[in-house]
């Protein structure tokens, strides 16, 4: 699990949580926020970028539903990318999903997405769906669980050097990445 946080203009802030939930499928959050006192139009896209093997086909947009999806083809493995949100699709050197919507001040916007790679089409859009069905907080809860139980606690009986040794830790597992 990974968060990240932006500022890419003035009054919007942009986090972005990045998932691995099984080593099949890769997922994320966007959450778009405006903090500032204008109306923020946004125009999303995502983009999915596959240099497929021999017999393979790069990612290209596909109806599905009411929306579309991305899917390719490569090593006898079928790679989907769904998105929470109805996109529409681009149909550019880099294929991709748009969305597009205004954010008023105070407005937080979600938009989810996951990708799930098989050797079945069918399966991988399945297993990416299912994934995006998923209650993030309570991923994040029990991953945060599973940080603090496996952190060291270190009581030297001097309350900063605990918070020393505490912080040290905090920015160890940060440079992991």
């Amino acid at each position: 699990y990974l968060s990240l946080e932006f500022t890419p203009s003035q009054g919007f802030q942009i986090q972005a949580d990045y998932w691995a939930p099984e080593s099949h499928t890769i997922a994320g959050r966007l959450r778009f926020r405006n903090v500032g006192v204008l109306p923020e139009p946004i125009r999303f896209e995502w983009v999915a970028l596959l240099n497929p093997s021999a017999n393979g086909e790069p990612m290209a947009p596909v109806k599905a539903g009411g929306g579309f999806i991305m899917e390719g083809i490569s090593g006898g493995l079928y790679p989907v990318c769904v998105i929470s949100k109805q996109s529409v699709p681009v149909y550019s050197p880099y294929p991709a999903l748009s969305l597009e919507f205004t954010l008023f001040p105070g407005d937080v916007q979600d938009v989810f997405w996951a990708l799930a790679t098989l050797s079945e089409a069918v399966q991988s859009r399945t297993l990416a769906e299912q994934t995006l069905k998923r209650n993030w907080d309570a991923e994040y809860a029990r991953v945060e669980m599973e940080n603090e139980r496996r952190r060291i606690s270190v009581f030297t009986g001097n309350p900063d050097w605990d918070r020393v040794f505490a912080l040290s830790q905090k920015v160890a597992g940060s440079l992991v990445l």
